[in-house]
């Protein structure tokens, strides 16, 4: 903060100060002299914003990218006798929005809670420099405007004088609070939101630690402020005596956010590391510092935690896999830490491997991954669906509130090569508008993963366009396989370190002429899903790799993608780049539809005689066979990566007539419960995206979608069947 001896000194009688970019009629900023001491030496300036910033002493890089309008920094010095000085600086930095103004406070509110400790007067933090200085710090928002006042205190200053001084320190922060309030402001809820997402390229801090700790659904009574993302130390926080506990560092990203109760205050991070082993080298370099602490002796979850007491604060430090959240509390607030900390718990979205016939977390929980297709980004349109009708978040919101926790994204090459600006159907994703096609993906993956969601990515065909690539292999003339290969290397660098994707569903439904298992590499899926599981494991070795089947093995026909037959007697065999086995990454995924696509050629499957057993035969001999014995040397998790039906009729999900749509489907629910595997119902999509070549156009009511044509409500006789084998995902 500003050193009594750096301070040029200026009797002033207070201006109303002219300020650069304030509208006509604003009301000063400018504290009275009347809130000072009698002989205080005073001095007001207007402030360019990379001053303020610089002054602020408090603010992180990150500070400088909101939109600036004006500012004004105001100081008063006077002396305590012959002992020494105190020196009040007050900062006050107006935004184009009232959002802005709320990421700042944000920012410089976690640069206090790592430097300092709460203390009085109420919302205040006091810090020990560590030339001997003391400050006592408020920092504030109203609307547009941020306000940071920083009372600084003298080594030699007398307890009398430090007590004047902080009753000035209370009544300058009322002041400037009431002179706030007469900047317009528009609309400025009495609670500000909290963003979801991680800025594009930091990786999701998924519903990161920050969003599901305070969350207000979670923590009744809280006041959440908004929160921010952090990339480095404010210089506050460099010059302060080290405060225990607190700062974590090495992630990928970082989010902080408080609230407040009344009488407490609640401060929490979240940090995003590369491994599970960095966030455990992390959090015992924690627990290490922190070892002469008292132990507060909570009962915390996730894979690791510990709590401490400090100063009256108790803070508590759990990983939860790759993520480390720290919780600070103080006063009335300190009853929340256990109850946001077991909100939390498990809910991290982080690598998963195979164990067995299971999907599985780091330590074995299992875990069945239960969502939809969202289709459009493989179509001409280069994006999902339905963005002309409701925000991403949104849709995804909807999901997740109706109890699933995975979304597949079908992709085509010519996306990822080309990576086109998308020039159309996102009206009410304005934030989207003139953004290239992997950006916006970069977005939805982010946002799904901040609300807790899974996320595997599908290459569902070559070129743009609707359903399996016509020709059935996983390359074509236009993107031979080197390119399919070198296209899936480039999604897994760029989802490296996301945890929200946790899959690579490497082709959609090869069909004939693809084959099993016979060497031919031309036409051998099983040996093309080698080489680019392997490929992918060499970039990123923590992501499951999916297998689909193909369509025809020795004579026997089935669904494009649905055949798994070959598995038997040739399993796929994964290996990572040491020559291991990689099998803990290896997922097949099997698609199944009834007669209502069978087209004209019919389905023999599907007839008078069909029967619930009949079908469940089937599917054994098919696919269902490799969960059946989880000691075979072929077994791996099963997920059914796309199933649906009509939409039109409860019929469609439910029906007793033999060799009918609803007769399938209910029959496959039971399969689904009976095995205990994982889905994805094909498709989420309210309305279709574009597909010329298909008759398809952008709009049309989906017959087969989980949602409305509105994109927010569903068809509750449809979620009811799928709730059925939701269970706990």
């Amino acid at each position: 903060m500003i050193r009594a001896a750096a301070l040029t000194l200026l009797t002033l009688s207070f201006l109303l100060i002219p300020r650069a970019g304030a509208a006509a009629g604003d009301p000063a900023l400018t504290l009275a002299a009347s809130v000072f001491p009698h002989g205080a030496k005073l001095s007001a300036r207007i402030v360019a914003q990379r001053k303020a910033d610089s002054d602020s002493r408090l603010r992180t890089a990150a500070s400088s990218a909101e939109a600036w309008s004006h500012g004004l920094e105001q100081t008063a010095t006077w002396a305590d006798g012959n002992r020494g000085y105190l020196s009040l600086r007050y900062l006050a930095s107006v935004y184009a929005t009232a959002a802005a103004a709320a990421t700042v406070r944000s920012d410089a509110v976690a640069s206090l809670w790592l430097a300092g400790t709460v203390c009085t007067p109420a919302g205040a933090f006091c810090i020990e420099e560590r030339d001997g200085h003391r400050d006592v710090v408020r920092v504030l928002r109203r609307g547009r405007v941020e306000m940071e006042l920083t009372l600084r205190i003298g080594a030699k200053v007398s307890k009398s004088a430090e007590r004047t001084g902080m009753r000035i320190l209370s009544r300058a922060a009322d002041r400037a609070v009431n002179l706030a309030g007469r900047v317009p402001t528009g609309n400025d809820p009495a609670t500000d939101p909290l963003p979801s997402i991680a800025p594009v390229g930091t990786g999701p801090v998924t519903e990161s630690p920050a969003l599901m700790v305070l969350a207000p659904s979670r923590l009744p009574g809280v006041r959440l402020y908004t929160g921010t993302y952090r990339s480095s130390a404010a210089w506050l926080v460099r010059r302060a005596v080290n405060h225990p506990g607190i700062d974590l560092a090495g992630g990928l990203s970082d989010y902080v956010v408080d609230g407040t109760v009344p009488g407490g205050r609640l401060y929490d991070t979240a940090v995003l590391y590369p491994n599970i082993d960095a966030a455990t080298a992390a959090y015992n370099s924690s627990v290490t510092e922190n070892k002469d602490l008292s132990s507060a002796g909570l009962t915390l979850p996730g894979d690791a935690a510990a709590s401490w007491v400090d100063r009256g604060e108790t803070i508590a430090l759990i990983r939860d896999q790759n993520v480390l959240l720290e919780l600070g509390a103080t006063g009335n607030a300190t009853g929340q830490l256990t109850a946001a900390a077991n909100a939390v718990a498990g809910s991290v979205p982080a690598p998963l491997h195979a164990a067995g016939t299971q999907i599985v977390r780091s330590d074995g929980t299992p875990v069945r991954l239960v969502g939809f297709s969202w289709y459009g980004a493989e179509s001409v349109d280069f994006v999902v669906g339905g963005l002309d009708y409701q925000p991403y978040e949104s849709i995804l919101a909807t999901v997740k509130a109706d109890g699933y926790n995975t979304i597949r994204i079908p992709l085509s090459n010519q996306l990822i090569e080309q990576n086109p600006i998308v020039t159309g159907h996102v009206n009410a994703n304005p934030d989207l508008a003139g953004l290239h096609a992997l950006d916006i993906l970069d977005r939805i993956v982010n946002a799904a993963g901040a609300l807790g969601l899974y996320v595997i990515l599908d290459d569902h065909r070559s070129s743009a366009g609707w359903s399996a690539e016509g020709g059935g292999l996983w390359y074509t003339t236009a993107y031979p396989e080197s390119a399919w290969l070198q296209d899936w290397v480039t999604l897994a660098k760029r989802y490296a370190n996301n945890d929200a994707v946790v899959g690579f569903d490497l082709r959609n439904e090869p069909h004939d002429p693809a084959t099993w298992g016979d060497g031919n590499p031309a036409t051998d899926w099983r040996l093309a899903a080698e080489t680019a599981g392997n490929a992918i494991l060499a970039v990123d070795p923590n992501v499951l790799i999916l297998v689909e089947g193909i369509q025809t093995y020795e004579g026997n026909g089935y669904w494009w993608g649905g055949n798994l037959m070959g598995v038997a007697t040739a399993p796929v065999q994964l290996s990572f780049p040491d020559g291991s086995s990689a099998q803990s990454r290896l997922v097949y995924s099997p698609h199944d539809y009834g007669p209502g696509n069978c087209g004209a050629g019919g389905c023999p499957q599907y007839n008078s005689q069909t029967t619930t057993a009949s079908l469940q035969q089937l599917w054994d001999q098919r696919w269902g066979y490799i969960t059946d014995n989880p000691s075979a040397p072929y077994a791996a998790p099963l997920w059914l990566g796309e199933f649906g039906t009509c939409n039109r009729d409860p019929l469609c999900g439910n029906d007793t007539v033999p060799g009918s749509q609803g007769q399938w489907f209910s029959s496959l629910v039971q399969y689904i419960a009976q095995k205990g595997i994982g889905w994805a119902y094909w498709p989420l999509n309210g309305t279709r995206s574009n597909a010329p070549m298909m008759q398809r156009t952008y709009g049309q009511t989906e017959g087969y979608g989980y949602l409305q044509p509105n994109w927010t409500a569903n068809y509750s006789w449809l979620d009811a069947e799928l709730a059925s084998i939701r269970g706990q995902p």
